[in-house]
């Protein structure tokens, strides 16, 4: 079942999987905001907003559409398959894997959904969100273990 997001979970997701990436790339602990260097918290904060732009649009779709949250799942999916490859490949370290996926995220096509025929509620920002979503969801992941 996918991860829903309250205070909570944005907290748990945040510090377990975006400040690893970070943690991973800085090659230091990083348990707050606080710790990252000043350059790195624009990026970080805009993160943040990328996620909470995909709960929303998750959250209208579930009050305008029918089946709105199956459809916002497959949305999700067809996103998933074509950014798995690019968050599978090789990378130094987990922020170049997030900043690489988030990318090709951004340019892709979403078709696999009812909602894809809404251009406008899917932009650039909705689709790293996504992103996000997946790395809750343990579909996708940015620090790997073995590197």
């Amino acid at each position: 079942m996918p991860f829903r997001f309250g205070g909570d979970a944005v907290h748990v997701y945040l510090t377990i999987n975006m400040q690893a990436a970070y943690a991973d790339h800085l090659h230091k602990p990083i348990n707050c905001s606080d710790d990252l260097p000043q350059t790195c918290r624009p990026e970080y904060a805009k993160q943040r907003e990328y996620f909470y732009d995909a709960e929303g649009m998750r959250r209208n779709l579930r009050d305008v559409i029918e089946n709105g949250e199956q459809e916002f799942d497959a949305l999700k999916v067809d996103l998933y398959d074509g950014i798995c490859d690019t968050c599978a490949s090789d990378y130094a370290d987990g922020l170049l894997r997030m900043r690489a996926t988030l990318s090709q995220a951004a340019g892709f096509p979403l078709s696999g959904s009812v909602i894809a025929q809404f251009p406008s509620m899917i932009k650039a920002a909705e689709k790293k969100g996504l992103c996000h979503m997946l790395v809750n969801d343990h579909m996708l992941e940015w620090v790997h273990e073995n590197e």
